[in-house]
């Protein structure tokens, strides 16, 4: 399935908590939070937004999978179907960190209501981006 058609089922829930991102060892913590859903078990992203005192914003975007996918260690891309939602991590300056291998540790799971858990990913320059994540949907 193309990614446009599954997008036309996508719900957002405003959420609390936190995602804490390190872009090579450099540490940022999100205050907006957002859990998306692609409906019916379709799987969703997990996405950040936030802000350094100087004013640069930057965001974290991880798809999970499909219900079906879904365990305590999910591979990126591995465990995947098509559709899926590439894993980013983006800064307003025009620096973008696009995955091409990592893990999403989920401790708790409810998706899409609520996600707690660690992630890992590396880039295709060669980037390493590590982080956790407390979000429950409101």
């Amino acid at each position: 399935m193309d990614i446009k058609f599954a997008d036309k089922d996508l719900t957002t829930q405003k959420a609390r908590g936190f995602i804490n991102v390190k872009l090579n060892g450099v540490p940022q913590t999100t205050d907006q939070v957002t859990l998306y859903s692609f409906g019916d078990g379709k799987g969703g992203i997990i996405a950040g937004l936030g802000a350094t005192p100087a004013g640069l914003t930057y965001m974290i975007s991880l798809g999970y999978p499909a219900r079906d996918k879904i365990k305590p260690i999910v591979h990126f891309p591995e465990d995947y179907s098509d559709p899926y939602s590439p894993w980013t991590f983006n800064w307003n300056s025009g620096a973008h960190y696009y995955a091409v291998k990592g893990t999403l540790e989920l401790t708790n799971e409810n998706l899409p209501n609520s996600a707690t858990g660690k992630f890992s990913f590396t880039t295709e320059g060669g980037s390493e981006v590590t982080g956790d994540f407390y979000l429950v949907a409101f």
